[in-house]
């Protein structure tokens, strides 16, 4: 998940345990918001070439390049401004936009310099800091309890482990794929050291 010696799959593993069970959940909610008519027409914020740059490095720290591309090799950036735009609701956009632009003033006030210009142990360490703040027993009771909007870095975690593992990069080199899957199976056992499915065998 940060630098380190591991693999893809070692770096996939600890964003999906760091998120917990309420990953699943909050992809399906947040897809489902997309379906309200309120929902759609009302993203009216502009994400600027230099906030795209702070999605890009942040989504890179979360899924750095190992043995298989990195988020920014992906385009990684591009699929989360693209959901936050389609299948978020303006409370959620508002929230991303707001984090994203406290972040950014933040790292302008500590460092005096943009957050995509910082050397590589800066930049982990500031994520690390923010990712530590917004996984907190507090921030969880908000979301799930009191039904508040995520987070910037709740998004951010959330869109770019979704993103990764349903990109062709993800599917098919870090995943187990197969084209054409066949019957369902629910649950489906793995052999030790198998890879996860991409699509239900």
């Amino acid at each position: 998940m940060f630098h380190n010696p591991i693999t893809r799959k070692e770096a996939i593993k600890k964003s999906l345990l760091l998120l917990g069970a309420g990953y699943g959940l909050a992809s399906m909610s947040m897809l489902g918001e997309g379906c309200h008519p309120k929902s759609k027409g009302n993203f009216k914020y502009v994400v600027n070439s230099d906030q795209e740059k702070i999605i890009a490095e942040i989504a890179e720290i979360f899924i750095p390049k190992t043995e298989t591309p990195g988020a920014k090799e992906i385009g990684l950036e591009k699929f989360i401004i693209s959901f936050v735009k389609d299948c978020y609701g303006p409370d959620v956009q508002e929230s991303f936009i707001r984090g994203l632009n406290d972040f950014s003033e933040k790292v302008k006030g500590e460092f005096q310099t943009d957050f995509w210009k910082l050397s590589f142990e800066n930049k982990e360490k500031l994520v690390k800091e923010e990712d530590a703040r917004s996984f907190t027993f507090m921030s969880t009771v908000k979301r799930k309890v009191m039904k508040s909007a995520p987070n910037f870095f709740q998004i951010m975690k959330e869109l770019c482990v979704l993103g990764y593992c349903t990109s062709e990069v993800g599917a098919t080199e870090e995943l187990a794929f197969l084209p054409v899957p066949g019957h369902y199976a629910a649950c489906i056992p793995l052999a030790p050291g198998q890879k996860a499915w991409a699509i239900s065998k």
